[in-house]
Parts: structure tokens; sequence; C-alpha cells
């Protein structure tokens, strides 16, 4: 249980940390296209959403879980820019995997100790990976 609350307590800061950067961020572009006139003005927007859809991406892929679920439910959105549905698309189907030792780690701690004999790992890498929410 200890460990489900800090695992927790620990997504929460993240998301909060990720929202606060994305809307200072956001602001700050906000005001160099206030600056800026015409074509520049496109061109600050696209290279900000490029940025934020990249820094949201592997927020996201760090989140794991529900996170990767909405963002992968917002990636076949037509009303968000294009850069965000580049990043978030990769969420359908090349989601990184986690680490052998990771996921050794977590197979003890919902199956116990004897995992080794319910569970067998493949020792090369991974062939696949997916989210479970």
């Amino acid at each position: 249980l200890v460990l489900w609350v800090r695992s927790l307590i620990w997504r929460l800061m993240r998301v909060t940390w990720v929202v606060l950067v994305l809307m200072a961020s956001i602001l700050r572009t906000f005001r160099l296209a206030g600056a800026a006139s015409g074509k520049g003005v496109t061109a600050i927007w696209e290279m900000s959403h490029r940025v934020h859809a990249k820094f949201m991406m592997e927020a996201v892929a760090d989140l794991s879980g529900f996170y990767v679920k909405i963002a992968q439910s917002l990636s076949v959105q037509t009303a968000i820019p294009e850069a965000f549905h580049l990043e978030l698309t990769k969420l359908q189907d090349a989601m990184p995997a986690d680490p052998h030792e990771e996921v050794e780690r977590t197979l003890a701690e919902e199956l116990g100790k004897d995992w080794r004999k319910k569970v067998i790992l493949h020792p090369g890498p991974p062939l696949g990976s997916a989210t479970i929410a």
C-alpha cells in the first residue's frame, strides 16, 4: 500500500509539473507571437507546437498507464495541432518497453517471491510493448 501511495503522489507531482511547464511555455509563446507579424507568428506557433508535443509525448510515456491511454485517445482527434498528432500517434504502436529489471521488480511485487515459477520471461530484447490502464 505504501508503494502504491508513493507512486500516486509521484505521478500527481509529475502531471502538475508537466502542466505548469506547458502553461508557462504557452504564455511565453503568446508573448513572442504577439510581437511578431505575418508568417513569423505562424512559424513561432509551429515551432512551439513541435516542442510542446515532444515534451508531452516524453512525459506521457514516462507516466505510462492511464496517461498513455488518454494521449492515445487524443492522438486521433482532428482538433489538435499536427505536431501533437504526429508525436502522440507514436504511442499507438511504438510505446517504449520497460527495462527487464523493472518488469522483474513489478512481477515480484505483484506475484510474490516465487514469480519465476508462474511466469517465464523472454531473455532477449522485448518483442513488443503495450499499456494496460
